[in-house]
């Protein structure tokens, strides 16, 4: 990585610590310092310097020494050298930061209420949901102890970048309350194969366990979305039963050639199936459709594969480049329930997608079984550069990785997770 490539990193990963000032509270875990940065990188030292307007004529770095700059609680950065470890390493508490740079978190909120107002605003959110959406992300520092953010090592073309990132929730939080609940289904999930997809992501989560605390926020963007009282009181109560047939674990993979694929686990795929067929959930449909930009037509039986009803949802986009994985300004979407398994399958070829999940589903071809996280994701960046050049005529460049590995699972703190970029 370049000098420059550095100082930019640095700042990035700043203000993810303190824009997860915008989204994490935390408590470092080497000092009472709202900041504390290791870095063996002196152009990285250097950028912390000046973002924190710290003091001129920084020491330098020593061979097989590293320095950390701490901040105070006066917002005063200071530093000294310590050994070697990590080549960045930020451990910060947010929630003091956000008290300390009051005067900025002040006029960070209204930049996003203008900008981010704006683009909300565009989906069909008025203000006062606008708002609540805000409040509540600016809010959210008071949720968490830690944040503890760890890179071995800098980007190099070629080579492995490895980020760790770890939550620590606050006692007696809704957060803390979510971590606790997240935990692996004791069946595991059937784990779709990744078939050369761009993105593969795999979820072992037991819904059950966190559903009580999801469910408040399910409401709250119904009622952003609806605005007749009548629909949002059926809506209620039809995402209750809708939601309640799931058991948790998710499978999906997703490719801009051959579209989207979705296994997910039921618990009863009766009231999914209820649900979904019920008039109300295809005026539901019509509302989302319309803070879409588009039109919904529901088709209840689009098709039956080995006695399996599959139903079908176009939306037809009023401006079809709004979207530009939208095939002659439509999306289509395919849902199914068979073998104790809600599938779905969106744009490609998704009729065929339906009917190989189906089959894969009722002949049980993969098994259930512990996917030992609770969360992966693989994304392909070849296969995304492809695209993005077959569109715009531009490529990533020869320094853009091929992979990017994600993981989530818990540890004894709150959640852990990795990042690996090759």
């Amino acid at each position: 990585m370049s000098p420059r490539q550095s100082s930019l990193l640095l700042p990035l990963s700043v203000l993810l610590a303190c824009g997860h000032a915008f989204a994490q509270d935390a408590t470092t875990t080497s000092a009472a310092s709202p900041l504390v940065i290791t870095t063996t990188d002196p152009m990285v030292a250097m950028g912390v310097n000046r973002m924190f307007k710290g003091a001129a004529g920084m020491p330098e770095i020593g061979e097989g020494k590293a320095l950390v700059l701490s901040l105070d609680d006066g917002g005063k950065l200071s530093s000294r050298d310590a050994a070697a470890s990590d080549w960045l390493r930020i451990e910060a508490n947010p929630a003091a930061m956000m008290k300390i740079f009051k005067k900025e978190v002040t006029q960070g909120r209204m930049t996003a209420g203008m900008f981010g107002g704006m683009a909300l605003a565009q989906s069909g959110l008025d203000a006062e949901a606008i708002d609540v959406i805000l409040d509540a992300v600016f809010d959210f520092p008071n949720q968490l102890d830690g944040l503890v953010v760890s890179i071995p090592k800098p980007y190099a073309a070629g080579e492995q970048m490895d980020i760790a990132v770890d939550l620590a929730p606050k006692a007696e939080t809704w957060f803390a309350q979510l971590v606790t609940g997240l935990r692996p289904h004791a069946k595991g999930l059937r784990n779709l194969s990744p078939w050369g997809a761009m993105m593969h992501a795999a979820f072992d989560m037991d819904f059950a366990a966190v559903s009580p605390l999801l469910m408040p926020m399910v409401e709250l963007f119904t009622g952003f979305m609806i605005q007749d009282d009548d629909l949002k009181a059926k809506a209620k109560t039809l995402y209750a039963t809708y939601m309640s047939g799931y058991a948790g674990p998710m499978s999906m993979t997703f490719d801009m050639e051959d579209g989207m694929r979705v296994l997910v686990e039921a618990s009863d795929g009766d009231a999914i199936t209820a649900a979904m067929k019920d008039p109300a959930w295809l005026e539901i449909s019509k509302a989302s459709a319309d803070m879409a930009g588009g039109v919904v037509d529901v088709n209840l039986d689009a098709l039956q594969h080995r006695d399996v009803t599959v139903i079908e949802s176009t939306v037809e986009l009023d401006d079809p480049a709004s979207n530009p994985l939208a095939k002659d300004g439509k999306m289509s979407t395919m849902v199914a329930v068979g073998g104790d398994a809600m599938l779905m399958s969106m744009m490609g070829d998704a009729k065929s997608s339906i009917k190989s999940l189906i089959d894969l589903a009722l002949d049980a071809k993969n098994v259930r079984k512990p996917l030992g996280k609770l969360m992966t994701m693989h994304f392909d960046v070849v296969r995304f550069g492809a695209f993005m050049s077959s569109q715009t005529g531009q490529d990533l460049g020869d320094d853009a990785p091929e992979n990017i590995d994600v993981s989530l699972a818990k540890n004894d703190k709150g959640l852990h997770l990795e990042v690996k970029i090759k």
